[in-house]
């Protein structure tokens, strides 16, 4: 980068409220993109173009983590106070990223996408077919299902702790799909994902059977409606005015 060339614009992107900024955060949790991989990639796209220096400050109130991203003539500042410096840069970086988004300054390989409504599971008998498989880990199943339905994968995340000791702790690891999360237990986090896919299964079966039509019901069974009362967890995020991000712009002479 030619560091002769001169600023002619600073942008500084302020910290929102902390709810709206745990909205930014569960956003690009979901994506399959991370906004610090999102950054990366895109100083390599413009390689020579822009550069990142990120500037750190301790103090009573936490961790401040300030990252300055300097795109030929113009600089854009994200400023994010947290309580760890790994969660602090974290964050700095979604905010930058998202605004970068909310600009329409990201190429579209890069954009993230955006969370889609959920699609509850209905009868389909390509689904029963999946889950009547046997000696085939619920894992599978699930990620079959869901390639099946044309619709996101399930998600995997460790909860606690990240690293057990010996003879104490176990591995938690919660299963998302479709608003639905379910929670698994292991002395491994590949048991415990077991678990937790196990349970997302289930789940979908009683979904599935609860919605298959009469005719297709065995003689003398019974049908009480929804076999169990599932409260469904909103996980649509919808983009509104960017009222949050404060902007100042500081033409130079």
């Amino acid at each position: 980068m030619d560091e002769n060339v001169i600023i002619t614009q600073w942008i500084c992107i302020l910290q929102p409220v902390w709810f709206v900024l745990m909205q930014v955060h569960d956003f690009y949790e979901k994506n399959r993109k991370q906004a610090l991989s999102i950054l990366n990639e895109l100083s390599q796209l413009y390689a020579g173009r822009i550069s990142y220096h990120w500037y750190t400050f301790v103090s009573d109130e936490g961790v401040t983590k300030s990252v300055l991203m300097r795109w030929d003539s113009l600089i854009l500042q994200a400023q994010v106070t947290a309580v760890t410096v790994k969660e602090t840069k974290r964050l700095a970086a979604e905010l930058l990223a998202h605004f970068l988004f909310c600009s329409g300054w990201l190429p579209k390989k890069l954009q993230p996408q955006l969370v889609q409504e959920n699609v509850d599971f209905t009868y389909d008998q390509k689904i029963i077919s999946v889950l009547e498989k046997v000696n085939v880990k619920n894992v599978v199943k699930l990620f079959e299902i869901q390639q099946k339905r044309h619709r996101p994968l399930p998600l995997f995340k460790l909860v606690e702790p990240a690293y057990p000791t010996a003879n104490a702790g176990l591995y938690v690891v919660n299963a998302v799909c479709e608003g639905y999360t379910t929670v698994g237990f292991g002395r491994t986090k590949r048991t415990a994902k077991e678990m937790a896919a196990a349970k997302m299964n289930k789940l979908i079966k009683n979904r599935v059977m609860s919605t298959r039509p009469t005719f297709l019901r065995r003689k003398g069974e019974k049908y009480n409606g929804f076999m169990d009362t599932i409260d469904t967890v909103e996980t649509a995020w919808h983009l509104v005015e960017h009222r949050w991000v404060q902007v100042h712009y500081v033409r130079f002479p």
